[in-house]
């Protein structure tokens, strides 16, 4: 899949109880990163037969100071959703995007950035309140945790940290 499609395809269900793992695309940084793709897991019961997955792709980068980052897109199946990732923030508008993780916040010389909510994961870094040149950014969040913070007037946040998970039993695919 190249960066930014989202693809549709179809699913032959034949159990009853299945375990399903939704993993939504990531966001586009500018300024600051872009949140990773949200993540949602569990077990549903279903009825023997087709169901339409859709994989969501990630988003486009924007420009340091024209636009955002964009969101990643959803991916969803027979009702459940994982959200895209929130869309990093450029210099000039503030806060970054929401999403699945937040995107992290932009700086300039008059404006201290927010980082995005995260609904499935962790929000976007801050600015750390730092306005003057090089303008540090926030990280953008992952499914493990938060973007971090700018730590100096020349050191953006890191992005937030992942998370492993594991599928097993007999109808894992």
């Amino acid at each position: 899949m190249e960066r930014g499609q989202t693809k549709l395809g179809n699913l032959l269900i034949i159990m009853a109880n299945i375990n399903y793992f939704l993993q939504a695309g990531g966001a586009g940084g500018s300024s600051g990163g872009g949140g990773a793709g949200g993540l949602a897991n569990g077990i549903i019961s279903t009825a023997a037969g087709t169901y339409a997955v859709v994989i969501g792709g990630g988003g486009a980068g924007g420009s340091n100071t024209v636009t955002r980052g964009t969101n990643g897109s959803n991916t969803t199946f027979n009702g459940q959703t994982a959200t895209g990732g929130g869309g990093g923030a450029n210099i000039n508008f503030n806060p970054a995007n929401n999403g699945g993780c937040g995107g992290g916040a932009g700086s300039n010389s008059s404006t201290t950035g927010t980082g995005g909510s995260g609904s499935e994961g962790g929000n976007g870094g801050t600015t750390g309140g730092f306005t003057s040149s090089p303008y540090p950014s926030g990280g953008g969040g992952g499914i493990g945790a938060n973007g971090q913070n700018a730590t100096s007037g020349t050191q953006s946040g890191a992005g937030g940290a992942g998370t492993a998970e594991t599928l097993t039993g007999a109808g894992t695919i």
